[in-house]
């Protein structure tokens, strides 16, 4: 560290302590503790997109996201509370939220099964297994792209 006088607002001198600190930062413990917990979180909410009874579909979505809530709650009792989102905040946030209308599109499939509108359904969910993957790659790399360019 070094000390110094600087000027302060009200004009006079004043002393200053300017001390320097750094830590690596190790990659690996991001990807295991983060985001490979995150990947298989997304990887089962993508597999209930090819099962065909839409109440089991409900009840996997469903437990998954609340699978992702307790994770997301145990990271949060491990990190210093910061007064600005961080990527991982962020990507933490598009998975909450896709997964969140996964649940509300089943239940919405399951509607429209229940109302004589199967076919209606199928042809949604096949344009669905699509834009499931395309939204996440889609938000993840517009997220990278505003924290890291």
């Amino acid at each position: 560290g070094c000390t110094s006088s600087v000027v302060s607002s009200r004009a006079y001198p004043t002393s200053r302590f300017t001390f320097h600190f750094s830590a690596p930062r190790y990659l690996m413990y991001y990807v295991f503790r983060l985001f490979v917990p995150i990947l298989l979180i997304i990887s089962v909410s993508y597999v209930t997109f090819f099962l065909k009874d839409y109440t089991k579909r409900i009840e996997v979505a469903t437990g998954n996201l609340l699978l992702f809530i307790a994770f997301s709650w145990s990271l949060a009792e491990e990190y210093p509370r910061m007064g600005y989102l961080t990527f991982m905040d962020v990507i933490m946030a598009i998975t909450f939220v896709i997964n969140t209308l996964v649940v509300l599109y089943n239940v919405y499939l399951k509607w429209l099964e229940m109302h004589e509108q199967g076919q209606k359904a199928d042809r949604i969910d096949r344009v669905a297994d699509w834009i499931y993957p395309i939204s996440y790659l889609l938000s993840f790399g517009l997220t990278f792209l505003y924290f890291f360019r």
